[in-house]
């Protein structure tokens, strides 16, 4: 399809949105955006920041999806095999594993910071984090099926539906959810993170950036609708 992005448009993250008709996927960060066309090869625009996120993207083809933070810009292709672009001052893009068969990807930044820490899933499900050092460790063992990151950290889901999380922000680690049943996980750059059970009820913690804390928590934790039946969801930082 083609793109048509609107907003605030301070660093050409909307009016130098590529041309075409064949792009599949679409990721943002705050400042650039980045999409895969349908060669799987990625296309970004927007602020680079002297980071190489817009101006050092590699000439790859076949990549299915994408993670984006402000510095890093990461990619996982149909073999499972991982491309990273971007800052490298914490070897975020040098230490990138250089097996095949990963299944999904993360990355996360801490605010106001150069420091970013990516993290992936093997193909035995286990998981695999290099970069600058968030602070504890994941989870071991496999059995992993999906990973999402907010900010300063990272939740992972396992086959039996249950949901660990990790990195230093303690309101998101401190608040996970305990249980199995989950399907599906979600969090944004704000460290505001969402979960689905199988009957599709949703179940949000954490909160949605570092100053509003406690309204996050209870307002938008509080406020999520309580019917089942959710079938997807998508969380924003707001930026105030």
């Amino acid at each position: 399809g083609s793109l048509e992005c609107w907003g605030a448009d301070g660093f050409d993250q909307v009016g130098n949105a590529p041309a075409g008709t064949n792009f599949e996927v679409l990721e943002t960060s705050n400042n650039y955006n980045c999409a895969l066309d349908d060669s799987g090869a990625p296309s970004c625009w927007g602020q680079d920041g002297g980071f190489g996120v817009v101006d050092d993207v590699p000439t790859v083809t076949g990549l299915v999806s994408l993670s984006l933070t402000e510095r890093i810009a990461c990619g996982l292709d149909g073999d499972g095999v991982i491309s990273c672009w971007g800052k490298d001052n914490h070897a975020q893009i040098s230490d990138v594993p250089t097996s095949s068969g990963y299944i999904d990807i993360a990355s996360s930044t801490v605010s106001g910071t150069e420091w970013e820490r990516v993290c992936a899933i093997a193909a035995d499900g286990s998981i695999d984090c290099w970069g600058y050092d968030l602070g504890l460790t994941p989870p071991t063992g496999g059995g992993h099926t999906q990973i999402v990151a907010g900010e300063a950290s990272f939740c992972a889901l396992n086959t039996l539906g249950e949901i660990t999380c990790w990195g230093q922000d303690e309101t998101t680690v401190n608040a996970t959810p305990t249980g199995a049943g989950y399907t599906d996980i979600t969090a944004n750059e704000g460290a505001f993170a969402c979960a689905t059970t199988s009957a599709g009820i949703m179940e949000c913690w954490g909160h949605s950036n570092s100053f509003l804390t406690d309204f996050a928590i209870n307002n938008y934790a509080s406020t999520v609708p309580a019917q089942p039946g959710f079938v997807a969801m998508q969380v924003y930082e707001e930026n105030n």
